[in-house]
């Protein structure tokens, strides 16, 4: 698993917090069906998110099959507390953007 914060370890650690700059990506999206192309904008925090959102999944797909495997938890853990920090900041940013 690739982390974005530290490094992987089944090991407890004491993670940084999770630093996201405000950028953006386009990124075009799939023809409407009426053949109509709508481009998308992702601010960093956004597509974070979603990389860390594709990283808990198997996480938690194996913490369901094996509950006593607590360093799943831990990981999973971890990465909710990714996901929240990157949820403040997808506010924030849209907060001073003015789109809610």
């Amino acid at each position: 698993m690739l982390n974005l914060i530290g490094s992987h370890s089944h090991e407890m650690s004491v993670e940084k917090p999770l630093m996201v700059r405000a950028l953006s990506f386009e990124l075009q999206q799939p023809h409407t069906p009426r053949g109509e192309r709508h481009l998308m904008v992702v601010t960093l925090a956004e597509r974070t998110k979603l990389d860390l959102m594709a990283q808990r999944r198997p996480l938690a797909e194996q913490f369901e099959k094996n509950p006593h495997h607590l360093h799943l938890a831990l990981e999973i853990k971890a990465i909710d507390d990714k996901i929240a920090e990157c949820d403040q900041i997808i506010r924030l940013e849209r907060e001073k953007s003015g789109v809610y």
